[in-house]
């Protein structure tokens, strides 16, 4: 045992540690929560050692880290929340009321991602309180994402309210409500001074929505499925959208294209899979597309995607210059043979190529590497490898996997949510804390 006078000169070192002036720490948090969340797959399917589970852990111990630490890693964790399991929400709603430490939580969040959680099963509803609660007190919200579960159906119609209701029992299991019944009328509530400037209903198709679900007058941004042009939404939304993503696995009918000049005059940026018939109701526009900057479209079949080359999007981006989007500066094929993360375009976007001597850049999009260039964005592996770049540990080569690799395939606990600021203040090493979904970023 070590004697009394030891103790107290370790004591007296830890007292004498330099301290870092308030400033670095926020700079240091800064950096920290400025990488991006999006080149981490979300899935639950990755386990407790997948590479987002494994930042989280880091992020959230950082408040822990000491007192002057706090309050500026606590504003960067809850800048993103990341929601992935229905327990969260509950909890979630308790810490935006609670001031704990004098920040208002609620304030510090600028983007919400519901990813693959609002679907439920007999037995799990969704109490809409909660769920009200988040987003009445997330006054400063910039961005929400929702990203339907695999086995969830798209549609918004009172037909697909009704079938889910008598199904499931009631309407906190319906998972298509959620946002026009629930979310929408939280954000509206503070209109005219509603804050969202970027809306993703990738999950959803809303050509049958309500209007009154569609007044959100500040929205910049707006990723829809849809095969056709929404134009119910664009009617309310247009003439402020600046980007607007038609995401579909199926070639756009070319619906309602004809009027995209109309309904959104402001529109720099657009993004869709095409069809001949899209393209000409493009060309067919009563007014030219004056702002359009940026064209992107998705090329799905293997075929098509092998078959795209530079001179293609020379000759699509001289067409649309000539016809109809006489500023267009950039024209780009995205090369998806399998499916890819909706927000490409925007993750991949045309300013952010280096301009270097290949003139390429590459980025991490949910455990994926991409290569971008100025005709196309398409995995790293299709461009150049054989295979694309495994982020994680090389495989054992008499192909046995090790125990650790084994357990990154297993999915994360279902009891495990959203903890109170007490428990984190307490230090608590525990699984269910050290996954909160806040992320920064």
């Amino acid at each position: 045992m070590a004697s009394p006078q030891a103790n107290g000169s370790h004591y007296d070192a830890l007292r004498a540690r330099p301290i870092l002036p308030d400033d670095i720490i926020a700079q240091v948090c800064q950096q920290i929560f400025a990488t991006p969340l999006h080149q981490y797959d979300l899935s639950l399917m990755r386990g407790h050692n997948g590479q987002w589970s494994t930042e989280l852990r880091f992020r959230c111990s950082l408040p822990l880290v000491s007192r002057s630490w706090w309050k500026p890693a606590t504003r960067g964790l809850y800048k993103h929340i990341v929601i992935r399991r229905l327990q969260q929400i509950p909890g979630l709603a308790r810490t935006l009321r609670s001031m704990e430490g004098g920040i208002n939580f609620g304030a510090l969040v600028r983007k919400i991602t519901l990813y693959q959680c609002v679907v439920m099963f007999p037995g799990w509803d969704v109490e809409p309180r909660p769920l009200q609660t988040v987003f009445r007190r997330c006054v400063f919200l910039e961005e929400l994402s929702f990203i339907c579960h695999p086995s969830c159906e798209d549609g918004l119609t009172d037909r697909d309210n009704d079938l889910w209701w008598e199904r499931m029992g009631g309407p906190g299991t319906n998972p298509f409500w959620v946002l026009p019944k629930i979310v929408f009328p939280a954000l509206q509530a503070r209109a005219p001074k509603t804050t969202l400037r970027k809306l993703d209903l990738a999950s959803f198709d809303g050509r049958d929505s309500d209007p009154d679900m569609w007044d959100l007058p500040r929205l910049r941004s707006l990723t829809v499925v849809a095969a056709e042009l929404p134009i119910l939404a664009l009617q309310n939304l247009g003439r402020s959208l600046t980007y607007v993503h038609l995401s579909s696995d199926t070639p756009c009918t070319g619906a309602g294209f004809a009027q995209l000049s109309r309904l959104c005059p402001a529109l720099e940026h657009l993004a869709f899979y095409p069809s001949p018939e899209a393209i000409c109701a493009l060309y067919d526009s009563a007014a030219p597309l004056r702002k359009l900057r940026h064209l992107d479209v998705w090329l799905r079949g293997g075929a098509n995607a092998q078959a795209w080359t530079p001179s293609d999007t020379a000759c699509l981006l001289e067409r649309f210059r000539s016809r109809i989007a006489p500023a267009l500066e950039s024209a780009r094929g995205l090369l998806a043979a399998t499916p890819l993360p909706r927000d490409l375009p925007t993750i991949c976007h045309p300013s952010m190529l280096t301009q270097g001597a290949d003139g390429t850049r590459f980025a991490c999009v949910r455990d994926v590497w991409m290569v971008q260039t100025a005709w196309c964005v398409q995995r790293l592996g299709d461009w150049w490898l054989d295979e694309g770049m495994w982020l994680g540990p090389d495989p054992d080569p008499d192909g046995v996997v090790s125990e650790g690799d084994m357990s990154n395939l297993g999915e994360e606990s279902e009891s495990e949510g959203w903890t109170s600021d007490s428990e984190a203040d307490s230090g608590s090493d525990s699984d269910d804390n050290q996954d909160a979904e806040v992320g920064g970023s």
